[in-house]
């Protein structure tokens, strides 16, 4: 029986694990998606200081 429990317990575990990460893999395309067309602030731009982004716009 105890066996059977943390079965259940690491598929749950799992099932969350996966979740999350998915909505961090979601959300930070949401984001990339909105922010890759800002208004610049200037060189102080927190936006603009985000690898991530600097990527995508060399790419574009």
């Amino acid at each position: 029986m105890a066996s059977v429990n943390r079965h259940l317990k690491d598929k749950i575990l799992s099932g969350i694990i996966i979740v999350m990460m998915l909505a961090a893999l979601v959300l930070s395309s949401l984001y990339l998606a909105v922010e890759a067309g800002h208004e610049c602030d200037g060189d102080e731009c927190p936006i603009c200081s985000t690898p991530v982004l600097n990527k995508v716009r060399l790419n574009n």
